[in-house]
């Protein structure tokens, strides 16, 4: 057997993390999660309402993939996506592996940024390298390129963000159970990117499609950092149809 895939099995298998029988067994107080002081266009009157406005870049009836289009995005489409990023998950496991990932984005057309890779971090967008070619680059490198009957939106995303870890550090730090920690901590970030990007009228789509080490590149990551998730945030084509009603 690859050795690589070896331990990729082992890892599974000894994988204890159970948010019900972890250390601290006792429930983690909820809170509200919403960050503070988001701009007036990025906030929403009844939160449960938002989640009725989400949108995954739908094709038109019958095609598959996402489609979008590109336009300007005011800079407080941004600014509420980085703050919805610095808000931690519940549970002292959670936050621990929450606080291990790296958040990056590819940025275009945003007013008042400079197209390229930046870092998420501490609620603001930080410019790692201006690159104006780096969102058609992860497009070229997204399994499910355009075609005949699929559509693809990377290139005109305004924003697409990659949660990434460095395994070592998180196994270094919690263990077996690192693994569904982390899993659970980029879930709870692309939640609230959804809500932050719905909130913006924009769509939002978790996708876990981009081949591993040109991605890599394209972001600068070191090798041994491994992207956990990606969310490709665009605005939205008028394709029509009905939307999944999620209303409580």
């Amino acid at each position: 057997m690859d050795p690589a895939l070896d331990a990729l099995i082992r890892v599974n298998r000894e994988q204890t993390y159970d948010s019900a029988d972890s250390a601290d067994s006792a429930p983690a107080p909820l809170t509200t999660a919403v960050p503070a002081d988001l701009g007036p266009s990025a906030t929403a009157p009844d939160w449960a309402e938002l989640l009725w406005r989400r949108h995954s870049g739908r094709m038109p009836r019958a095609l598959h993939g996402m489609s979008g289009r590109r336009a300007p995005v005011p800079a407080e489409a941004l600014d509420s996506a980085a703050r919805w990023l610095s808000v931690p998950p519940p549970g002292p496991e959670l936050a621990q592996a929450f606080d291990l990932l790296t958040t990056t984005a590819v940025v275009q057309g945003v007013d008042g940024q400079t197209d390229g890779v930046h870092r998420l971090r501490d609620g603001a967008a930080h410019l790692l390298r201006a690159d104006p070619t780096a969102a058609e680059r992860l497009e070229e490198r997204y399994g499910y390129g355009v075609s005949p009957v699929n559509g693809c939106g990377i290139r005109d995303a305004p924003l697409t963000v990659f949660l990434s870890v460095r395994t070592r550090e998180l196994f270094e730090r919690l263990g077996t159970a690192g693994w569904g920690a982390v899993q659970h901590a980029a879930g709870w970030a692309a939640h609230g990117l959804c809500l932050s990007a719905a909130a913006s009228g924009h769509f939002a789509r978790p996708v876990r499609a981009f081949q591993e080490i040109p991605t890599q590149r394209v972001l600068g990551l070191a090798p041994d950092e491994m992207i956990v998730l990606s969310v490709v945030v665009g605005v939205p084509q008028d394709t029509g149809g009905a939307l999944l009603d999620l209303r409580l």
